[in-house]
């Protein structure tokens, strides 16, 4: 697999956007903006898994990418058509393989909550009651975390009567 030589620059040869991910996140390497923005200009399937993990979770997954790097390559991938609604082979979509994660350490709590700012500002990821629900049962990370996400959850979803009960 070209994951198995990563690098960067590794999409001088070809390698897939999903292999690129796929091989930052098993490599724990920060992702690169320039060169997911290069592959996207290549025309990619956003659809295209492995190991039944779709590019947005290994995106939204990595650690290793710095927070503010993370948000626009996830960005970026949701404005190229990455479908936060797709499942992986645990049936989770993006948002809630990140709600899901347990024993985060701050540095790593920062990627997750810059991957749920992305995920949540985006106009295709459903907030309704199943993920308010998601992040009250399933936020297993901390509750620094859910303190970081419940404000982000609150912004997007202002109007939504559900909210009342926190206030």
């Amino acid at each position: 697999m070209a994951y198995q030589n990563f690098h960067p620059a590794a999409m001088n040869t070809g390698e897939s956007l999903l292999e690129y991910l796929q091989g930052a996140y098993i490599q724990d390497t920060p992702l690169e903006l320039s060169v997911v923005t290069n592959l996207l200009k290549s025309g990619v399937d956003l659809s295209e898994t492995d190991d039944g993990m779709p590019a947005l979770h290994y995106a939204c997954l990595n650690e290793s990418t710095d927070p503010q790097q993370l948000f626009l390559v996830i960005t970026s991938l949701l404005m190229h058509g990455a479908d936060p609604k797709v499942k992986d082979s645990d049936d989770d979509t993006a948002l809630e393989a990140i709600l899901g994660m347990d024993d985060v350490e701050e540095e790593a709590l920062q990627a997750h909550v810059a991957a749920a700012r992305a995920l949540i500002h985006s106009p295709d990821q459903p907030v309704g009651k199943d993920e308010v629900a998601s992040c009250l049962d399933g936020c297993s990370t901390s509750v620094l975390f859910f303190d970081r996400i419940k404000g982000i959850l609150l912004r997007r979803t202002q109007d939504h009567p559900m909210w009342m009960a926190f206030y």
